[in-house]
């Protein structure tokens, strides 16, 4: 029997696929519990190799329209903390988020 390339790799891509994505059960934590988690405002924050990096978008929506609407113009803290300077630069809006 022959078997032409294709054949022979769909074959090796489709076990390959297979046992990687066998279901494994992981343990469940809650997130506020977990070590090593941050939770950032803004997408300034620093990524390094010790720490998960959670960014929480809605806080950058919240804070553009508190500053579009209501403040008209940048927020200013009265210690000027670096995520209040990252959050006025507006790296994210509602055009970035998809619709359907």
């Amino acid at each position: 029997m022959k078997l032409n390339a294709f054949t022979l790799l769909s074959c090796i891509i489709l076990a390959v696929s297979l046992t990687a994505c066998s279901k494994q059960e992981e343990p469940r934590s809650s997130i506020t519990k977990t070590e090593n988690t941050i939770i950032t405002p803004h997408l300034g924050a620093q990524i390094d190799s010790n720490n998960n990096l959670i960014y929480c978008s809605s806080f950058q929506m919240a804070w553009n329209k508190l500053r579009d609407d209501v403040i008209k113009g940048n927020i200013l803290l009265e210690s000027d903390p670096v995520s209040a300077r990252q959050l006025n630069k507006k790296l994210q809006s509602n055009d970035d988020i998809l619709t359907p």
